[in-house]
């Protein structure tokens, strides 16, 4: 039967570091050949056979559903083709608070979880995996299903749609609390000014003393003296001849 086989070429490689160290491809039966050639494609430098059943990675989980109940959580997706009981579904979520993903496992296909904030933001994602020894020889895992988020049983777009804007009345107090913050501080200012004045009062510069009568009488100094001792009526002008 091998004899009668056609021979296929890897139709996508895995590549490490630049090598060709696997081959990615769909099944088509229980038994697996692999051939390996020189550059030429003529002499045969190796030649194994194996049960493909021991290589499969699984496809993504479909059809996830999400299922909340106060704080807990029941995630279920549809039972694949191939044999559950090979497959483990793989649950990672976080919240925008967090850096690194909480994994849980479980069999397929349904996972339970619980303790989540009901008033925190939570991303979810889900994938399959290839239980080891058993039914795969190496841990394949799926690609992980389209991510989804959470909050309070809610689905939303993303964690951005958690961040609620402020209400009227937070931002009627808020301005409120802010004009009464400034009218306390124009009250305090005053009181500052009045206090300093009483305590320190405000000592003419001597300098300038005369400065507002030479500036009445243009610069007459006699005018000037005679206008300022009539105004305090304390000493008599006598002018020197």
């Amino acid at each position: 039967a091998l004899q009668n086989t056609a021979w296929k070429q890897c139709p996508n490689y895995i590549l490490d570091h630049g090598y060709n160290s696997g081959c990615l491809f769909k099944t088509e039966g229980p038994t697996l050949n692999i051939s390996f050639k020189d550059e030429n494609g003529i002499e045969e430098l190796f030649n194994y056979s194996l049960k493909s059943d021991f290589f499969i990675k699984p496809n993504p989980p479909e059809n996830v559903t999400f299922h909340w109940k106060g704080d807990t959580v029941t995630i279920e997706s549809n039972k694949p083709k191939t044999a559950a009981r090979c497959l483990k579904l793989e649950l990672q979520y976080k919240s925008k608070y967090d850096k690194e993903w909480q994994s849980r496992k479980s069999a397929c296909c349904k996972i339970e979880e619980q303790g989540f904030d009901p008033e925190k933001c939570y991303s979810f994602r889900v994938r399959l995996e290839r239980l080891v020894t058993k039914c795969n020889r190496i841990p394949y895992a799926s690609e992980w299903a389209e991510a989804t988020v959470w909050r309070n049983g809610s689905l939303l777009d993303s964690c951005a749609d958690d961040i609620k804007p402020l209400s009227d009345n937070v931002i009627l107090l808020i301005s409120v609390l802010a004009v009464l913050l400034l009218i306390i501080l124009l009250i305090f200012v005053c009181k500052w000014q009045r206090c300093q004045k009483s305590i320190m009062p405000v000592i003419p510069d001597p300098k300038h003393i005369f400065s507002d009568l030479f500036n009445d009488h243009n610069g007459n100094f006699q005018v000037n003296i005679q206008a300022l001792l009539n105004f305090r009526g304390e000493v008599a002008f006598i002018p020197t001849p």
